[in-house]
């Protein structure tokens, strides 16, 4: 059974289902939520798990987690914000007291990615700056930041 899924323009007959908890006629099914931009639909809302992975850029074996379990099915379908804290003093503090190197140059690298039942989303990656990061220029200045 699924748990999400699209309406497709091009089926043409709509799907008899046997099992009334997904539908109360046998051909529609009871979605959860909808999103009507993106046409993703939740049929049993499940929990998600989003993770937030920190790299230490000397060990790229040595990662820090952050995550949070999402059960709201509007924020699974994307009609509402989810929150999630990532505490960025636990890289500081892992810099400060071991080998790690977290935060190179005033950015912190991170890949997130969503979990669930019979999902793995790769979603994001990028860096995180420190306040008045600034790049280097082309002349060959160190990265700045306060």
């Amino acid at each position: 059974m699924e748990n999400f899924g699209y309406k497709y323009r091009d089926v043409v007959n709509a799907p008899i289902l046997q099992d009334s908890s997904l539908s109360t006629d046998g051909r529609d099914f009871l979605y959860a939520t909808t999103n009507p931009e993106s046409r993703f639909g939740l049929l049993n809302p499940t929990k998600f798990k989003v993770v937030f992975q920190f790299y230490d850029m000397k060990w790229l074996s040595n990662v820090i987690n952050f995550s949070m379990e999402i059960e709201d099915p509007d924020v699974l379908a994307g009609l509402k914000e989810g929150n999630i804290t990532i505490d960025f003093s636990r890289l500081e503090k892992s810099d400060r007291e071991s080998d790690s190197k977290f935060i190179t140059g005033g950015r912190a690298y991170y890949e997130a990615e969503v979990l669930g039942y019979k999902i793995s989303s790769f979603t994001q990656r990028g860096f995180f700056d420190k306040l008045n990061y600034r790049e280097p220029s082309h002349s060959g200045e160190l990265p700045f930041y306060e």
